[in-house]
């Protein structure tokens, strides 16, 4: 049995802010919950996209939270890969969220093989979320 993604955190300096965008630009749906550990002194808020509007389930958690958890861990965030419709569209409403768009003005025009479900041409453009994490969208 091959390993799935079945979950993905977003680190972020201003969670709730981040969340905002993410509902704003994708129309996922934010559910505000709260995470701790048993015998553990980790905890806090947990803002939480469930599968029904996100595809797999994330959360955007505070950089500190996870640095915490994981102390020899290097400070990071997450890169997103986001199917979306209308790249222009998704675009324009990031940017206007404060996104930054990165690479070229024209999407990327891909082709992958080898790979069986994602196999075939798509068009890729990548922009950074307000805290500096990739965030790639793709049309096919």
């Amino acid at each position: 049995m091959s390993s799935q993604v079945v979950h993905f955190h977003v680190l972020a300096d201003d969670p709730d802010a981040l969340a905002g965008f993410y509902e704003g630009v994708f129309d996922w749906r934010v559910e505000d919950g709260r995470l701790e550990v048993v015998d553990g002194e980790v905890g806090g808020p947990y803002r939480y996209f469930g599968r029904d509007t996100s595809g797999i389930s994330g959360s955007v958690n505070e950089r500190e939270l996870f640095g915490r958890s994981y102390p020899d861990a290097r400070e990071g965030g997450v890169v997103l890969v986001v199917r979306v419709d209308d790249l222009d569209a998704t675009l324009a409403e990031a940017e206007r969220r404060g996104a930054r768009r990165v690479g070229r003005d024209e999407p990327d025009r891909l082709e992958l093989t080898g790979v069986d479900d994602a196999d075939g041409p798509f068009e890729l453009q990548a922009f950074l979320d307000p805290e500096g994490n990739v965030v790639e969208l793709i049309h096919r």
